[in-house]
């Protein structure tokens, strides 16, 4: 090992106790936000069950199920970080590539090994994964990926990728394939540094020596055909996964030849050369002394930015499905209001025509009565007259049963819609129960009646004067005149018996109207503050996440920086990053090309700097947006942002825009119909 290498490596060390610095920053702020989460769904959850109303614990359910996948990221996060500070004295290659693509080969050489596991890519088993010495460095093999039957060499290979600090990554000579493309995309999502390795396969014949190393060479030398598999392999990257693959270097070698070549094997220093083997040593030696350092620091902080964004995504995600249910309720309390609107000015004229048709019964039924009712105390005989014929208590029932199926009617209505609603919007849900509680009684109010809403005898005391006190004049004037006194003492005590029904009939309608129909709108409301307010404080937590994702990116580009020599000072606002994807700087003063150039060596990742203001910065990344606050309760306001051009929730939360502009803003984004529906 060269002096040079290993003062690097000494530097690497001690760099990587900063990184680890950083990191646990971050990974208290995910543990803090996690259990501070599980306590509101908690909280909301006891409350909707306090309520006893309607039920909208389903989606309380799915965001706590939701949650276990935070903290399993918490805890992995936890043992990664741990294991990385136990080694972090070690700086870490990882070998990735199909089986039987060269990797085996590539180990012996860099251990001067005897050729035993070359050729054995079939052999390998799922717990296969060696590490190797060179150069000072760790250098570890995993088990070949696109195998058949190989999910569980595959996670076992990308769970040591997790800790390396430099991929080696082999792409097929003969043509890209794009099984490889999609396990690169992994590895870049997890901000990794990678050197691409294309083996030329060429047979190789000792005993025709001469012909062996003019095929080699002109394989080797074809490089405008192996530049097109290169070329190829990119494309997938962009057009499959939003990444950019240009700024990955290629080496092309021959394995087999440079295994050949060794002191070890027959010792031919021009089969060596021919290899281009060179190339690969050097470059890897020459990254490490380079950007080795930081390379390690960015290895710890990629390691707490990839969860931490994902929880942060998940707030955000979270908070929009609450703020969208909220609004079906409101909307709901909404439409309940218009309709009331309507509704009462109707029930009103309606029970104006009542009273005038129930007094018009009354001062018809009086009269029947009175022709053949006219002498003595006719009490009883009214009541009963009028419990027989008119009939006032069925009269009232039968308004009150109207006016209760017209509230029950939209109640049922309402209700309906909003299982529907809420089974559609933003997500489907295969099992749903909403309950309608208290705010639903199984008896009507047609079966309750009247009952009790006046006495059952309410005329008492109702005496005609007798025939003899009415001496003087004829038999027949004396009926008329006694039918005229009846006709005005009944007339008179039904006024007041009609008062004390009107009255009465009053309350019994509001209490229709408030169990029905105010009963409804306060479960409605208070279903949607509830919404609201978790909405609102899972967009804060996910503020939160954004403040210490920022805080690392920005020590991130920082030290990257100086690690590039890139003094020129941008006046750098914020930054929003991808891991492995993209860096995307907002500030006052443009990034030179060079510069960025540089920056996208060093970071392994696109480099996007822009002078605009940041609401210039969002709408050229996502479109048109409009912003919005919601109010809720007595104070309480909810902040997000409603896109012109409707795109699904699913193509968004995978669009490297949308994801940019989260960290950027960290505001909820959502489409008008799910807001206004």
């Amino acid at each position: 090992m060269s002096k040079d290498i290993q003062e690097a490596l000494e530097k690497c060390a001690a760099y990587a106790e900063r990184g680890y610095r950083l990191a646990k920053a971050g990974y208290d702020e995910l543990h803090d936000a996690v259990l501070e989460e599980e306590g509101k769904l908690q909280e909301a959850k006891y409350e909707q069950k306090q309520s006893g109303r309607i039920d909208y614990g389903d989606t309380l359910d799915a965001q706590l199920q939701e949650l276990r996948a935070s903290q399993a990221l918490e805890a992995e996060l936890r043992r990664d970080l741990q294991s990385l500070r136990e080694r972090q004295k070690e700086f870490s290659v990882v070998v990735f590539g199909r089986t039987m693509a060269g990797k085996s080969t590539l180990m012996e050489i860099l251990r001067h090994g005897d050729g035993a596991s070359i050729g054995k890519g079939n052999q390998r088993t799922t717990r296969d994964v060696r590490d190797y010495r060179w150069q000072g460095m760790k250098i570890t093999d995993v088990p070949g990926i696109c195998a058949v039957d190989g999910r569980a060499d595959e996670e076992l290979a990308m769970e040591a990728a997790k800790a390396a600090d430099l991929i080696l990554f082999f792409v097929s000579d003969d043509a890209p394939q794009e099984e490889e493309a999609a396990k690169l995309a992994e590895l870049r999502k997890l901000g990794k540094s990678v050197l691409g390795l294309v083996n030329v396969k060429a047979e190789i014949n000792p005993n025709r020596r001469a012909l062996a190393l003019r095929v080699i060479r002109d394989r080797l030398s074809e490089t405008e055909n192996l530049d097109e598999i290169c070329a190829q392999f990119r494309e997938y990257g962009i057009k499959k996964y939003q990444q950019n693959w240009e700024g990955i270097p290629f080496v092309y070698t021959h394995l087999l030849a440079a295994f050949l070549g060794q002191k070890s094997q027959l010792n031919d220093a021009e089969l060596y050369e021919a290899s281009n083997f060179a190339a690969v040593e050097e470059y890897i030696l020459e990254k490490v002394q380079r950007d080795g350092a930081f390379l390690r620091i960015k290895t710890f902080v990629d390691c707490a930015v990839n969860p931490m964004q994902t929880h942060m995504e998940r707030l955000l995600r979270n908070s929009s499905l609450n703020a969208q249910e909220g609004m079906i309720f409101r909307r709901k309390w909404h439409e309940l209001d218009r309709w009331w609107d309507e509704f009462f000015p109707r029930v009103k004229k309606k029970y104006s025509e009542f009273c005038v048709r129930m007094e018009s019964e009354i001062e018809s039924g009086i009269a029947d009565f009175v022709e053949d009712h006219y002498e003595g105390d006719i009490s009883a005989k009214w009541n009963y007259y009028m419990k027989e014929n008119l009939r006032l208590e069925d009269m009232c029932s039968a308004f009150l049963g109207e006016v209760a199926h017209m509230c029950e009617r939209k109640q049922r209505e309402l209700l309906d819609d909003l299982r529907i609603e809420r089974k559609f919007a933003g997500r489907i849900r295969l099992e749903q129960q909403l309950s309608m509680g208290d705010v639903s009684d199984t008896k009507t109010w047609m079966q309750v009646g009247a009952a009790g809403l006046f006495f059952v005898n309410p005329v008492a005391a109702v005496v005609a004067s007798g025939l003899v006190a009415l001496f003087g004049d004829s038999k027949a004037e004396k009926i008329r005149k006694q039918k005229v006194e009846l006709r005005s003492k009944l007339t008179e005590q039904m006024a007041e018996v009609q008062e004390k029904i009107s009255a009465q009939m009053v309350d019994k309608i509001g209490e229709i109207i408030s169990e029905r129909i105010e009963g409804l709108r306060d479960v409605l409301v208070s279903a949607d503050e509830r919404l609201l307010s978790l909405a609102h404080e899972e967009a804060r937590a996910a503020g939160r996440m954004q403040t210490e994702l920022r805080n690392l990116n920005m020590e991130l580009w920082a030290e990257a920086q100086r690690y590039a020599d890139v003094t020129k000072d941008i006046d750098l606002m914020t930054v929003a990053r991808i891991p492995g994807i993209q860096t995307r700087l907002i500030a006052r003063k443009e990034l030179t090309q060079k510069d960025r150039k540089k920056m996208q060596a060093v970071l392994g990742e696109e480099v996007v700097c822009s002078s605009g203001t940041l609401a210039k910065n969002c709408k050229d990344l996502i479109g048109s947006y409009q912003d919005k606050v919601f109010e809720y309760g007595e104070d309480g306001q909810y902040y997000c942002k409603i896109l012109a051009n409707e795109r699904p929730l699913k193509e968004l939360s995978q669009d490297l825009n949308y994801r940019l502009v989260q960290q950027l803003f960290c505001s909820p984004i959502f489409n008008e119909s799910e807001v206004w529906g």
